[in-house]
C-alpha cells in the first residue's frame, strides 16, 4: 500500500496483516528522475524568463479561478511591478474564455504559442497564457510563486509535488481531496500553503516573495521530504517476489 492509512483501509477490509507493507508511491521516483536541470533551461529559453523579475505560475487552473489569480495578480503588481504572470490551464481549450477575462481587465498578454517563433523578443511578455500541452511541469521549475489549480474550486485539486520537486514552496486551495497525500507530505516540512480566496493568495505570495531565503529553505525540504521516499519501485518489487510462491 502507498501509505499507513491505506493499509489501515485494506486491513479494515480484512486483509492478513503480515501480508500488507507500505511501500511508498513509485510516482515519486519519476519525479526526481525527471526534474533536471536541462528541462528548466530548455523551459526558460522557450519563456524567454530571465532570474531578475518574479514569476507566479498558476497552473492546471479550472474555471473561476483565473479571476481569482489574475485579480491577485493585479494586487501584487502594485509592489511587484515586473512580475510575470503564467497561467495554465488545466484544459486548452479555454484559453478563448481567459483571454476576455485578461483583456477585461486591460492586461497585455501572449500566447504560449505565439512565442515559438519570436525572434525579435529578447524579455517575456508580463502575461503569458499556456496554450500548450505537456509543458506545465518544467514550467514550474521557473516559478517564485506557485499556484495549483482544481482547489479553490470543489475538484479535488492537482498534483502539487509537480512544483515542490523542483525544490518549490506551493499555494493550493482547500479542495485538495484527490491529493491529501501529497498535501501532507508538503504540509509536514511547512512547504504547502493553503489559499481558501484572493485576498489569502496575495498575502501568502506577498510573504514568499518578501522572504526568499526562507520560501528556499522550504522549497529545499520539499525535494528532500520527496527523495526520502525514492527507491519505492525497487522495494515493492522485492516485496512482491518475497510473496510470491
Amino acid at each position: 500500500m502507498i501509505s499507513t492509512s491505506d493499509a489501515q483501509r485494506i486491513l479494515a477490509l480484512g486483509a492478513e496483516p503480515d501480508k500488507v507493507v507500505v511501500g511508498g508511491n513509485v510516482k515519486y521516483d519519476l519525479l526526481i528522475d525527471e526534474a533536471r536541470p536541462e528541462l528548466s533551461q530548455k523551459m526558460a529559453q522557450i519563456y524567454k524568463i530571465d532570474k531578475k523579475r518574479p514569476v507566479f505560475i498558476a497552473g492546471s487552473t479550472r474555471e473561476g479561478e483565473e479571476e481569482i489569480v489574475i485579480g491577485a495578480y493585479l494586487d501584487l503588481l502594485e509592489t511587484y511591478p515586473e512580475m510575470i504572470l503564467i497561467i495554465a490551464p488545466r484544459h486548452s481549450k479555454r484559453c478563448g474564455n481567459i483571454e476576455s477575462i485578461l483583456r477585461s481587465r486591460s492586461l497585455n498578454y501572449c500566447l504560449r504559442s505565439s512565442l515559438e517563433n519570436d525572434s525579435k523578443r529578447d524579455l517575456a511578455p508580463s502575461v503569458i497564457l499556456v496554450d500548450r500541452l505537456g509543458e506545465l511541469f518544467g514550467l514550474y521549475s521557473l516559478g517564485t510563486v506557485i499556484f495549483c489549480g482544481a482547489s479553490l474550486v470543489p475538484l479535488g485539486g492537482q498534483n502539487v509535488l509537480e512544483a515542490a520537486v523542483w525544490g518549490k514552496p506551493v499555494m493550493y486551495g482547500p479542495s485538495m481531496e484527490d491529493f491529501l497525500e501529497a498535501t501532507e507530505l508538503l504540509d509536514k516540512v511547512g512547504a504547502g500553503f493553503r489559499v481558501d480566496n484572493m485576498h489569502d493568495l496575495v498575502k501568502t505570495a506577498t510573504w514568499l516573495l518578501e522572504n526568499p531565503d526562507e520560501s528556499d529553505r522550504l522549497g529545499r525540504l520539499a525535494r528532500d521530504e520527496i527523495e526520502s521516499y525514492i527507491d519505492s519501485t525497487r522495494k515493492q518489487i522485492e516485496d512482491i517476489f518475497r510473496f510470491l510462491p
